[in-house]
């Protein structure tokens, strides 16, 4: 059965970056919301709380929220998290902000950080949780849990939920004969509902590149953005990751 894929708003998605919300999982969409991903060796978790401005707040170890997690445990399906609260450079290089909207820059910064196959957002406003899930190479997907103050037992049987799927995982092996040009830059990304389809806003940093995305049945190139000819808008075809796509075309993202 082909799996759902999501996508929680990135940089030029519908959903402005620091627009406040009440509820506890802020501005995600409810679009994104009851995927399920490929269940990985372990799960990395980034637990945060959110403010009653509506703002994520993490990499706060004072927070009791924050405390729950630091000791490692598994799910009640046996898969094994370990949580971060952050040190030094993850607070200087990686907002609150990029967290809260799962954006894919900052994920993967974590991710090849601690070598990380996949990362749980666990989000506590007090007596409402939510947890969201991504895994390199594709979208994230969120869901509630079954609530209580500060429960911890049951954001584990969420991130059991969310990664109980059987979505299999993007490749990067593609055979030494494949030449690939380097420094195709994935800027900005979003789920177009309408299409059903993912949108990429991508730099091409020569012509060659350009030729061998156009040359790709994998996307579809919109156009030029108006401030940066550089800068192409390409919809997927189907399902395919990103980077995936680009390497079939011999092109490498960063």
């Amino acid at each position: 059965m082909t799996m759902k894929k999501f996508l929680l708003p990135l940089l030029f998605a519908f959903v402005p970056l620091h627009a406040h919300a009440t509820n506890v999982e802020g501005s995600w969409p409810q679009d994104a919301r009851g995927g399920s991903l490929r269940k990985p060796a372990w799960v990395l978790v980034v637990p945060a709380k959110r403010q009653e401005d509506g703002t994520l707040l993490v990499w706060d170890r004072r927070d009791s929220w924050v405390r729950q997690w630091i000791v490692p445990e598994k799910t009640p399906k046996g898969l094994r998290t370990v949580a971060i609260v952050g040190d030094s450079e993850d607070k200087r290089l990686i907002a609150a902000a990029q967290i809260d909207n799962m954006q894919s820059s900052a994920l993967r910064q974590i991710a090849r950080k601690y070598n990380a196959p996949a990362i749980a957002l666990a989000v506590s406003s007090g007596d409402e949780q939510v947890v969201a899930a991504w895994v390199p190479g594709y979208n994230a997907t969120w869901d509630y849990t079954s609530g209580g103050f500060e429960n911890r037992k049951a954001s584990l049987e969420t991130i059991d939920q969310l990664f109980s799927g059987h979505q299999a995982m993007a490749t990067s092996d593609f055979g030494a004969e494949q030449r690939h040009v380097e420094g195709v830059s994935v800027l900005a990304e979003r789920f177009n509902a309408q299409a059903q389809a993912m949108e990429y806003r991508v730099r091409a940093p020569n012509i060659e590149a350009e030729n061998r995305m156009l040359g790709s049945n994998r996307f579809m190139v919109l156009g030029r953005a108006s401030s940066d000819e550089s800068v192409l808008e390409i919809r997927m075809n189907d399902n395919t990751p990103i980077e995936k796509a680009l390497q079939e075309a011999g092109l490498q993202s960063r």
